[in-house]
């Protein structure tokens, strides 16, 4: 039972998000906590607002992590605050999670989860209409507004951003804090070398099982080829020197290089990028006290400096 729950934590980054031992900002202005979208409990969200904000204040919506199976608003409330520091609006979101039944036994129930990658996006877009359509009685704007999340978060924010839903650019910028930019399978030899719990999360991610065979699905929930396909928006991304997530042969080279090619396309098509690697950091961001604060004001400066 010790190793499974370590395997929980390493190969899925189920904690990764947790709050972290971060000193925390005195309250400002107001919250609205717990603002419900959707009819799952899961589907609401708690929104920051800055001391003196106005309708041209800025907006981020935040996306926790957890492997698309875990995870809940609470665990970014540190994050949260501290980009309201920044004098942003921040909606701190839950969404709707991939079915762990039988997920992390040896070998795991194979399954159909009825929540998928695709439905945990729809979440976002029911999130940021109801932002939208609830600014006006808060006072705040929908002008000027972002996207970042962590992990599996991080790529939920991109594929977002990227994606159909946001064909009009409301929200004009993904920040990508240690997400996986391409899901898809270039060889089928690399299954090999995956845990089984692994490849059964891949197939309740998309209704497929891994292969070449079955790669467009795949792609379709892959920043890189949504960007590809449908045209990108500016993007930073926060890439730990020691990001080990599944635990796999040359996992540290194989992610920082689908990254590094996500930013390369984003150049090719002149799109504002940025891309910064934290030395001697692991996927958490939790190894130097002042990493979670430092990568929330580069973040913001970005999103800031988009015109």
């Amino acid at each position: 039972m010790k190793h499974l729950v370590i395997f929980c934590i390493t190969a899925f980054s189920l904690l990764s998000c947790t709050k972290e031992n971060i000193p925390t900002p005195e309250n400002n202005a107001k919250e609205e906590m717990n603002v419900s979208y959707g009819p799952s409990p899961l589907q609401a969200m708690d929104v920051y607002f800055p001391q003196g904000y106005t309708k041209e204040t800025p907006v981020v919506f935040l996306i926790h992590g957890g492997g698309f199976i875990a995870g809940t608003k609470e665990d970014f409330t540190t994050q949260a605050q501290l980009f309201r520091d920044q004098n942003f609006v921040v909606v701190n979101l839950s969404h709707r999670l991939i079915d762990t039944t039988g997920l992390l036994t040896l070998p795991p129930t194979h399954m159909e989860s009825s929540i998928k990658i695709s439905d945990e996006v729809a979440d976002i877009h029911t999130a940021v209409l109801k932002y939208i359509s609830m600014s006006p009685s808060w006072g705040s704007g929908t002008v000027r507004m972002y996207m970042a999340g962590h992990s599996a978060g991080a790529t939920l924010s991109m594929l977002y951003v990227m994606g159909d839903f946001n064909k009009e650019s409301h929200v004009k910028a993904s920040g990508n804090w240690a997400g996986i930019t391409d899901l898809s399978i270039p060889d089928d030899a690399l299954l090999n070398d995956m845990d089984p719990r692994f490849i059964e999360l891949l197939y309740r991610s998309t209704g497929q099982m891994p292969s070449t065979s079955t790669a467009l699905y795949f792609m379709a929930v892959s920043p890189y080829w949504v960007a590809y396909k449908d045209g990108p928006l500016p993007n930073i991304s926060i890439f730990p020197e020691r990001n080990v997530v599944f635990n796999m042969k040359g996992e540290v080279d194989y992610f920082l290089n689908a990254t590094k090619n996500f930013h390369q396309l984003l150049r090719d098509k002149g799109v504002k990028e940025k891309l910064s690697i934290y030395a001697d950091e692991d996927h958490g961001f939790g190894t130097h006290p002042e990493s979670w604060k430092k990568l929330i004001k580069e973040t913001a400066q970005f999103f800031l400096s988009i015109p």
